[in-house]
């Protein structure tokens, strides 16, 4: 059977970002599909016996919605969730974002893309939300992201409606195809009538993910 990286880390008791690390390192014996590793629960229970790691029973491990068919959600817990990012205006904030990452990334070039494509015309999308991202894919990237900040102050973002954005969501991605799945995705679920004033309670990133999840099922029903 094959696990997503969510159930491997419930049914090892560990968080995801630990996982993926291990993935990274080559520790973990995993399948990486696109941007998404999944694991053989056979090797991955073999591999913790070898270790005497204790395992939960595979049976009361929780089965989230199949995040193979939903890239954003893997995308995001990638990205991760940041908060109360300092900065009076975009380039501040986006700055002070970008240089918070825990992502095998080159911080000033991500940046320089990034502000590049600002420059061009805002990303504030409307409603209080922005979603900057490089023009080009970033090639050296280990696998696409999608992070989330809320910033310390809404910030002046020039968006269409001319409202302050609250909610920054940081595309990069590693291919075109990729970039245009999770835009399409997270479009979706911002366009969703409960989605913009959920995310103005500042909800923490649990919430989040299970907000995400539950709209992207929609898209593979």
């Amino acid at each position: 059977m094959q696990l997503t990286i969510s159930q491997a880390a419930s049914l090892l008791g560990t968080s995801e970002g630990m996982l993926e690390r291990w993935a990274r390192q080559g520790v973990l014996p995993t399948v990486e599909t696109g941007d998404t590793f999944y694991f053989e629960e056979k090797e991955l229970v073999a591999w913790a016996e070898r270790r005497r790691m204790p395992l939960r029973d595979a049976s009361t491990v929780q089965i989230p919605a199949p995040t193979k068919q939903i890239p954003l959600a893997d995308a995001m817990r990638r990205g991760g969730f940041y908060y109360d990012v300092e900065g009076a205006d975009v380039t501040s904030v986006l700055t002070a974002l970008i240089s918070r990452l825990e992502m095998n990334v080159n911080k000033d070039t991500v940046l320089q893309r990034v502000l590049e494509r600002e420059a061009l015309s805002s990303t504030g999308i409307g409603h209080g939300i922005a979603m900057p991202h490089p023009r080009q894919p970033l090639d050296t990237l280990d696998a696409s992201a999608v992070v989330t900040c809320f910033p310390k102050h809404p910030i002046a973002y020039n968006a269409i409606d001319g409202k302050a954005v609250s909610v920054i969501f940081l595309v990069l991605s590693k291919s075109t195809q990729s970039h245009l799945k999770l835009l399409s995705q997270l479009s979706y679920i911002l366009r969703q009538h409960d989605s913009t004033d959920f995310l103005a309670t500042v909800p923490g990133a649990d919430e989040i993910m299970t907000m995400v999840l539950r709209h992207a099922q929609e898209l593979i029903e």
